[in-house]
């Protein structure tokens, strides 16, 4: 009998060891599982403010290059302008000389004696 209540209570003192080691692991894997959810969430939103802060800064240039190629055109197009202004004022001045040449000519072809 003395056999058996020894026996009893040193398997009462094992299962209640197991029962804590059981409860300790549960609660240990609970916190694993608890700490690897935070970790993802702040790596997943470390990720995307960098990635949102490239998208910005992306668009951002977009904007500045399309408004930069808007000025370079209208710089370019204000040079063909004026290039071509300075040519049709040059044909004009010719226009005008050749003109006053055949004029010029015909004065001193009428003036000089035949």
């Amino acid at each position: 009998v003395l056999g058996a209540a020894v026996a009893r209570l040193q398997g009462g003192q094992l299962a209640a060891a197991f029962t804590g080691w059981r409860a300790s692991a549960a609660t240990h894997a609970r916190l694993h599982a608890s700490a690897k959810q935070v970790m993802t969430r702040l790596l997943h939103y470390t990720v995307h403010t960098a990635f949102a802060t490239w998208v910005d800064t992306a668009a951002h240039w977009r904007q500045k290059r399309l408004m930069m190629g808007a000025a370079a055109a209208r710089l370019h197009n204000a040079t063909c302008a004026k290039a071509f202004a300075t040519l049709r004022e040059y044909a004009q001045r010719r226009a005008v000389a050749r003109v006053n040449l055949g004029r010029a000519m015909q004065l001193l072809q009428h003036s000089l004696p035949s």
